[in-house]
């Protein structure tokens, strides 16, 4: 306030003006609040960030304004037809507003306030004027941004968690295209979690963060003239709260011509602004997270399969596993799963709800869709057939697998049913093809490296290989396999299987049923790396 009091004076000499405002924006909130002192008292006056005002309007487009007159109505509707100018000041008191010159405040292109100077004396606002006052609110952009918190860039919050480097920071946004792939190369290279990526952009935009909450929102419904291609070509999906209340979230809340496009095929008075990253957003934008087909086309699966379940409500018969919108909406879950390199496919019943499909990605289990729950049955039954399991049985669990072709490359995936009170779920491992990773690609610390290299190569004992789920374990052996397999090694092999000795097990079993047996056992380790296990109770 002291600074203020002595900015003021300096200020209104420099444009030879009456009076001054300034409006600085509140810390993660959606208003500007402008501070005056009144004798003793401190009296705030807060003002949206929306057409209904001057300062609100200036806040959202982010561009610079002279108001000739105030009070003229056409002028006012010739810049936005919900401009109002709140000429409440000027009837409790007997100062009038003449002309007005109004300017954002920014600072990394962030919106920081908003400075209005009020009836410059015996002439109107000039060019020259709008260029010195942008000169000013560039200096003040600085000390709001100080003192709100913000940061510079969007991931400098990153860098001050210590979660990845100035430098390697810096290496990943000169080789990656855009926000979007900064943000995918950070969670999987850097496996920075997505609430600090989050809190990132929250920190820079200074509006909330929200992540993937299904329970919590859901798509705002309004008669606007946004449709869904739009949305998910900018990144943006219009949310409502448990209370209705409407939420833009935006990957770019910065984007204030966006942000102005989206306000007028809205048509409402006051909603919040929140931040997200593009994946969250098409998630809420019902497309499998980071990306799927082409724009559109899981929604066009559900919603031919929408307009059959209000079909369903009127018969007893349940939607068929061959009907032409369950095929195509099992294969694009499969093809979605290989195109975002997910590892696991979940497909969650949930008691009277619709089932959630989710695909674990980089290690995390993300929600992708949901299937109304008059379909779970169908969906069930046709990746059952595709895995040739018996349809009828729904009381036991049941391992299968199945094949489909991507891009002329047959794709193995692993499919595990078990009965849940709420029905059948399945949980789906696509396996691994293509050739050895090599040891060197394993990132292994170097002493690591090369105790597993002298491991590997002794012969005879044994390797535990243990971890959680997507750790690593099938493709390290995958690795190692590949590194010993090598032309000596198979001719070596050869010729001991040729003539009975201690290396050679096989060649030792004195009965045809024990070298039966030795064999299928091999046949089971073997499938473990091939995705073709044998169950250990056929042993």
């Amino acid at each position: 306030m002291d600074a203020y009091h002595k900015l003021e004076p300096f200020v209104l000499g420099l444009f030879d003006a009456e009076r001054m405002s300034i409006f600085q924006r509140r810390r993660q909130h959606q208003d500007l609040v402008a501070r005056f002192k009144t004798g003793k008292e401190t009296r705030e006056i807060k003002v949206p960030i929306s057409p209904m005002s001057i300062a609100g309007y200036v806040a959202l487009s982010q561009l610079p304004l002279i108001i000739n007159d105030p009070y003229n109505k056409e002028e006012l509707a010739s810049i936005h037809k919900r401009l109002n100018f709140a000429d409440k000041f000027d009837k409790g008191s007997a100062f009038k507003t003449r002309n007005i010159i109004c300017i954002p405040i920014l600072d990394s292109g962030v919106l920081m306030g908003v400075m209005q100077i009020i009836n410059k004396k015996d002439a109107a606002f000039t060019d020259d004027d709008l260029a010195l006052a942008n000169a000013i609110t560039e200096i003040m952009g600085k000390k709001f941004r100080y003192e709100l918190g913000g940061t510079s860039q969007p991931f400098d919050y990153l860098v001050h968690r210590n979660l990845i480097s100035e430098k390697e920071l810096k290496k990943l946004q000169e080789t990656s295209h855009d926000n979007r792939q900064l943000v995918q190369r950070l969670t999987s290279e850097h496996r920075v979690p997505e609430d600090d990526l989050g809190n990132a952009l929250s920190v820079h935009f200074q509006v909330p963060y929200i992540a993937y909450l299904p329970d919590k929102y859901h798509l705002f419904q309004s008669d606007s003239k946004l449709n869904l291609s739009y949305l998910k070509r900018n990144f943006v999906a219009v949310l409502a709260d448990v209370k209705d209340n409407p939420i833009v979230l935006m990957a770019e809340p910065n984007n204030a011509t966006l942000l102005m496009e989206i306000e007028s095929a809205l048509g409402i008075d006051s909603y919040e602004i929140s931040v997200s990253l593009p994946n969250v957003i098409l998630q809420y934008l019902g497309e499998a997270a980071g990306g799927g087909a082409g724009p559109g086309a899981m929604d066009e699966i559900l919603d031919e399969i929408g307009t059959t379940a209000d079909e369903l409500d009127e018969q007893s018969d349940e939607m068929s596993d061959d009907a032409p919108a369950v095929v195509r909406l099992v294969s694009r879950v499969l093809h979605d799963a290989k195109r975002l390199n997910a590892s696991d496919i979940h497909v969650d019943p949930e008691k009277n709800a619709p089932t959630r499909v989710r695909m674990r990605i980089d290690g995390v289990c993300r929600d992708v869709t949901q299937v109304p729950a008059s379909h779970h049955s169908a969906v069930i039954a046709r990746i059952k057939i595709m895995s040739n399991l018996n349809i009828a049985e729904k009381r036991v669990p049941q391992d299968g697998k199945l094949s489909f072709r991507m891009s002329g490359q047959l794709i193995e995936v692993r499919v595990a049913t078990i009965p849940t009170i709420a029905g059948e779920g399945v949980v789906m491992r696509i396996l691994a093809a293509g050739g050895a990773m090599p040891m060197s690609k394993l990132n292994l610390s170097p002493r690591n490296h090369k105790k597993t290299l002298e491991l590997v190569q002794k012969p005879h004992g044994i390797i535990l290989v243990v971890g959680p789920t997507g750790s690593g374990k099938t493709t390290t052996l995958h690795a190692v396999l590949g590194h010993i397999n090598t032309p000596e090694k198979t001719r070596k092999e050869n010729l001991d299987s040729r003539r009975p000795c201690r290396n050679n097990p096989a060649r030792l079993a004195t009965s045809a049923s024990q070298r039966q047996d030795w064999f299928y056992i091999c046949q089971c380790i073997e499938g473990v790396f091939t995705g073709r296990p044998r169950h250990h109770t056929d042993w």
